[in-house]
């Protein structure tokens, strides 16, 4: 089952916040955090693929700290493989 909503940011390369409040960490997407080598490119990246989008997303599981773990597409492209192609997995 697909779910709608409108990305409004993201908190680094692997996650997304959507207009209603929900937070989604996108399923096998491992980028570096923010702190670390790579991680504001991989930010800067996402927020390219996703910010001010509506997005589709499928809900798998919840994480550690209540994030819907989910597959993110917008319109035919699927954001999770597209990073992992990008290297992260």
């Amino acid at each position: 089952m697909f779910f709608r909503g409108f990305c409004i940011g993201v908190p680094d390369g692997d996650g997304c916040h959507l207009s209603d409040g929900t937070q989604l960490r996108y399923e096998s997407v491992h980028a570096p955090e923010l702190h670390r080598l790579g991680g504001l490119l991989a930010k800067q990246l996402n927020e390219g693929l996703v910010s001010s989008k509506w997005i589709q997303y499928t809900i798998e599981a919840r994480d550690v700290y209540g994030r819907i773990v989910s597959n993110v597409y917008v319109g035919t492209m699927w954001v999770n493989d597209y990073l992992r192609k990008q290297g992260y997995r």
